[in-house]
């Protein structure tokens, strides 16, 4: 189904919908980003003496990196909604107090 333009929908469901979206981006971040980011940043740690892990391979890390970056565009894709919501709450609200 294809989202709905946020600039036809009523104000009260841009609302709801940044709402939405600003939950999403929360769990995002706190169920899968951040983990993703400290399972990578634990796989290529370097010890105080500059000795990494030998079992750890380049394919290893090149896999994490691009799960790390697939999990960044989805959050990216997420924030750009959620800034289309608030311009849009601003931009309504703002011919609302005008009087247009």
């Amino acid at each position: 189904m294809a989202e709905r333009r946020i600039e036809d929908m009523p104000l009260r469901d841009v609302f709801t919908e940044a709402n939405r979206l600003a939950r999403e981006l929360v769990d995002h971040f706190e169920d899968g980003f951040l983990p993703k980011s400290s399972g990578l940043q634990e796989l290529v740690a370097v010890s105080e003496q500059g000795i990494g892990s030998d079992d750890v391979h380049d394919v290893t890390v090149r896999n994490h990196s691009a799960q790390l970056l697939e999990r960044a565009r989805f959050a990216d894709e997420l924030y750009t909604r959620f800034d289309a919501c608030i311009e849009t709450i601003d931009e309504k609200v703002s011919r609302i107090t005008m009087g247009e």
